[in-house]
């Protein structure tokens, strides 16, 4: 991604060897796996993604996130909640109320509660 410190610089962004990438759906991964670079860290949701490249550097992550949702809360409307705690409960990008505090902020107050404990099932996947 492109970064800029000032904004009238950004015309547009684009990525161009991203170091982290999340991927639920077999066709994301088709179209945008080139834009994923070498030794990039990657999370896949096993669910529906059944042919990862094997001619790949990456550090790979793998949980059935829609599965778990559905299991879970009975309904996959929230697994990139859970997706999105096992990136950041494995990396350690951000403190996890940062997350709370944006689903609050966000997110419709019908689903606010459900994805908060999307997010914190995802935290403890290992």
């Amino acid at each position: 991604m492109i970064i800029a410190t000032n904004e009238d610089e950004i015309d547009y962004i684009k990525v161009r060897k991203a170091d982290i990438a999340l991927f639920l759906h077999q066709e994301q991964l088709m179209r945008f796996g080139s834009l994923v670079g070498s030794n990039a860290k990657v999370f896949i949701d096993e669910t529906f993604l059944k042919e990862i490249p094997r001619n790949v550097e990456w550090q790979i992550f793998k949980a059935p996130y829609t599965q778990l949702a559905e299991h879970e809360f009975r309904t996959t409307r929230v697994s990139n909640m859970v997706a999105l705690g096992h990136l950041i409960g494995t990396l350690k990008l951000i403190p996890k109320n940062f997350i709370e505090n944006a689903i609050d902020e966000l997110v419709s107050s019908e689903w606010r509660e459900t994805n908060k404990a999307a997010f914190n099932f995802g935290l403890r996947i290992q």
